[in-house]
């Protein structure tokens, strides 16, 4: 089989079958990456036409310099990446291709993904290729390149939205960044942007200008719609285009525009950037002065408000400060006088205990039966199922944690939908070595034991409805954690993993 790199996410393979399209994922060949690929490898990417809409069916799983590819029937086509580094004139056939299907791709939410360059993908026959959700997620999470980083930064809505808000905004990011050159969100490439304190700034020179202040991050410009406006970076920019762009970044949903009318505005912008002269004349000039004071006093405002808003915090946090300086130390002080939380217990039964309180969440348990940092990702993960748990149940009214053991226990019965099943099962004591006499020694006990990780997906229930199904991912684990002794107590001081295998 010969592989020949075509693209950043695209190969091209050559063998006795034939040639053969292959996606990569940059998902390393081994581990949860493939189980977790494997369980999404019969889902298909949808191929969006103006009139209609075709499949594109993954055929097998092969590794390719220790990264996976997803194989499928041969399709010529570019990806989204590569699109992004043509020059900008070029971009914008491919955006107006794009906004030519969206209303499309609202009919099938569950494609609607996190926008970057291997998501998306346009064939040479006009048609445009989405992967499902399930493989974007999993893809983006081992992608770690700079320019990946900034594109979903800039093209993740902040805030609780529709899909189809979404993927206006992220169309919106690429469509401001093909007309002005950067992303709308970022100042950092911008080096035209107006200084926010005109000579007649006021509100005390926005109380006194210190430098600090006047930083904002991307996430704070986003969610506060802060983008200098298209027709201040290009005054000849088509009033229609210009206006478009803005709605799609402040994305109120009661006035977005039409996604039909997109296609025809991007290949109008397309038209006007490649004529040879961009004309500026007197009214262009008056709008771009006109989008600069607009922006200045919006910046400015919100410079004012949040300075405010962070000194009137600093005196409640200096109160605050206090009061969480002396609950800490009382805290410190009790626990220090607290007998340890493995007080009377031999080294199997504080691992067992540490292991078993994962399908509790019981994270105190586990940080209590540890020292030096020992399974600290493994209780970081804890707390993090532990925060989604309540939050949900906040705002759901119901819990949506599963033990791994009782479901088995149980049967595997049908897991209700976004349901989390999370923890451990089938725990077996493998060996352990008895302490000596030495009471400050140290033991080891080696366990096997299941683990279960929640992976919700999109899928389409029989009523049509978009819901977010329960499976999980699962592996056999078989560990040495190592014991010592220390204030008449066992604590476990470190996990090695010695196996990791699929169940």
């Amino acid at each position: 089989m010969q592989c020949i790199t075509t693209g950043p996410y695209t190969r091209r393979i050559e063998s006795s079958e034939g040639r053969k399209l292959g996606i990569a994922t940059h998902i390393p060949a081994s581990g949860m990456g493939m189980r977790g690929l494997s369980q999404n490898r019969y889902k298909e990417a949808i191929i969006l036409y103006p009139d209609r809409i075709d499949y594109w069916k993954p055929e097998s799983i092969r590794e390719d310099q220790k990264k996976l590819l997803i194989l499928g029937p041969y399709l010529p086509l570019i990806s989204l990446e590569e699109v992004l580094h043509l020059p900008t004139e070029n971009q914008l056939p491919y955006l107006a291709r794009l906004a030519g299907v969206l209303d499309r791709l609202f009919d099938h939410e569950d494609f609607i993904s996190p926008l970057f360059g291997g998501s998306v993908y346009f064939l040479d026959d006009s048609g445009v290729m989405i992967l499902p959700l399930g493989w974007s997620q999993q893809i983006l999470h081992f992608l770690s390149d700079d320019f990946t980083k900034r594109l979903v930064l800039h093209s993740s809505l902040p805030g609780r939205s529709t899909a189809k808000q979404r993927m206006l905004f992220a169309f919106g990011v690429l469509w401001y960044r093909a007309v002005t050159g950067q992303f709308p969100f970022d100042d950092t490439e911008d080096k035209t942007e107006p200084d926010i304190l005109p000579e007649d700034a006021g509100d005390q020179e926005v109380l006194n200008n210190p430098a600090q202040e006047m930083e904002i991050d991307v996430e704070e410009r986003k969610l506060n719609r802060l983008f200098p406006p298209p027709h201040l970076l290009e005054p000849s920019l088509p009033a229609q285009a210009a206006s478009q762009i803005s709605s799609l970044l402040i994305n109120d949903s009661n006035n977005l525009p039409d996604a039909a009318s997109l296609e025809t505005a991007v290949s109008e912008c397309h038209t006007w950037m490649t004529s040879k002269t961009r004309v500026v004349g007197e009214q262009e000039l008056a709008l771009k002065k006109e989008s600069e004071l607009v922006y200045k006093k919006r910046m400015r405002r919100f410079v004012v408000q949040r300075t405010i808003r962070k000194r009137s915090g600093l005196i409640a946090a200096a109160a605050l400060g206090v009061v969480l300086v002396i609950s800490i130390a009382s805290s410190l002080i009790g626990r220090a006088l607290e007998p340890p939380r493995t007080l009377g217990l031999q080294p199997q039964e504080v691992v067992r205990t540490f292991l078993e309180s994962i399908n509790t969440m019981d994270h105190e348990m586990m940080s209590g039966s540890v020292r030096n940092g020992a399974g600290s990702d493994l209780i970081n993960s804890v707390l993090q199922i532990f925060a989604t748990v309540q939050v949900r149940q906040a705002y759901e009214g119901r819990y949506v944690h599963v033990s791994p053991q009782q479901w088995l226990d149980e049967g595997k019965p049908p897991l209700p939908e976004s349901t989390l099943l999370y923890g451990i099962a089938n725990l077996e004591i493998l060996d352990s070595q008895q302490p000596g006499d030495d009471p400050e020694g140290m033991t080891m006990v080696d366990v096997r034991y299941e683990i279960f990780s929640p992976d919700i997906r999109q899928e389409v229930a029989s009523d049509g409805r978009t819901i977010a199904a329960s499976y999980y991912q699962s592996g056999i684990i078989t560990q040495r954690f190592i014991l010592e002794h220390h204030r008449n107590a066992w604590f476990i001081t470190e996990i090695v993993t010695l196996d990791e295998e699929s169940p």
